[in-house]
């Protein structure tokens, strides 16, 4: 959906909800863009291989692999590209 017509959708149901809402209570929305708004999410696999359940170890130690990757060669990469503000990791250990 085009960003501007969700907006639009939205700014007119605050419009027609202020009615009901307490005294004092103005409602705005956010601006279109900011730093801190999530665009995009992924996560990292290998491929072809199977889950390591019950080894806890091996677990962990791929974890802390694809953070350390993540880290310390996706992050900046992906930092350095026009219009991407940060990269925000979660997960691993």
């Amino acid at each position: 959906m085009d960003i501007y017509f969700a907006r639009q959708l939205v700014l007119e149901r605050i419009i027609s909800s202020k009615e009901g809402l307490p005294e004092g209570v103005h409602p705005e929305m956010a601006p279109v863009s900011t730093g801190l708004g999530e665009v995009y999410q992924y996560y990292l696999a290998r491929p072809g291989e199977d889950s390591v359940k019950g080894d806890l170890a091996l677990h962990t130690e791929r974890l802390t692999e694809e953070r350390t990757l993540q880290d310390w060669v996706i992050r900046p990469l992906l930092k350095g590209l026009p219009g991407v503000i940060d990269v925000n990791s979660l997960g691993a250990m």
